[in-house]
């Protein structure tokens, strides 16, 4: 039954392209076309993740300075339409030019690329094990809740002033 589902979902199981970067990003401001360009030279001077890392963490003024500006893996239309046209274009370990941005200047290091592929169904099968767990799950809540609902009695009780009106169905 899970193989069944998998060949009948396979567009579900389609992993599109990845890549995964790290950046360096400088905001707009004085100097900051300089400071990038400084950065970029030191990062592919020794063009290490380590190197990289270090300069990100020194130098990078957005969230994923904690993390050496490391953005994991990502997929096309997650990034910045000019940093994913730039980002994609690189080879794994190379160092972008700065792209300046409305919000600042960057600099991008491709950690690893991979292409878009058919999640295998041995990786697929926890995915669809739960999928159809759920949707048995949810087949039983409905036939118990008709169930309920065709079984009950309803009673609707009104107090219309002091008489009180009850309604039995």
């Amino acid at each position: 039954r899970m193989r069944a589902y998998y060949r009948k979902n396979l567009a579900h199981f389609r992993e599109p392209a990845t890549i995964h970067i790290s950046e360096i990003f400088i905001p707009s401001g004085p100097g900051a076309a300089a400071q990038a360009t400084d950065v970029r030279s030191q990062a592919v001077a020794k063009n290490t993740a380590e190197q990289f890392y270090q300069l990100a963490s020194r130098y990078s003024k957005d969230d994923y300075r904690v993390m050496g500006g490391d953005r994991g893996w990502v997929h096309k239309g997650r990034l910045e339409p000019e940093l994913e046209e730039a980002a994609f274009a690189l080879r794994q370990g190379q160092v972008s030019p700065v792209i300046n941005t409305h919000a600042g200047a960057y600099v991008l290091r491709l950690e690893g690329k991979r292409a878009a592929h058919l999640l295998p169904y041995r990786e697929a099968r926890a995915q669809i094990r739960q999928q159809l767990v759920d949707e048995k799950k949810q087949l039983l809540i409905k036939a118990l809740r008709e169930r309920v609902y065709k079984n009950a009695k309803i009673e609707i009780l009104a107090n219309f002033g002091s008489g009180g009106m009850t309604q039995s169905h």
